[in-house]
């Protein structure tokens, strides 16, 4: 998932997305970045989804239900960037 397709997941989930619930929850934009970054350490393989849904439970007014579905879709380091090998001389 692209960076752009998080940010945008992010914010529409935080900002509603149609559910009841979390459309009445208002976050700012430091908040929508926080998660954000949350999200990002899991796809970048910096951050077990368990410990990024405690997280996310814990700093932001959603419950353990919001944060999976927040985190839905994301894999555990499939954006972690390719190792690359540096010659040594």
């Amino acid at each position: 998932m692209s960076r752009m397709a998080i940010r945008q997941k992010v914010s529409t989930e935080s900002t509603g997305g149609g559910d009841d619930t979390l459309s009445k929850i208002s976050l700012n934009g430091a908040q929508v970045t926080s998660m954000l970054e949350v999200v990002e350490r899991v796809g970048a393989g910096e951050l077990p989804m368990e410990a990024a849904i405690n997280i996310l439970t814990t700093a932001f007014p959603i419950d353990g239900r919001h944060a999976r579905k927040l985190m839905g879709g994301i894999v555990f380091g499939a954006n972690k960037p390719a190792e690359t090998s540096e010659a040594q001389p």
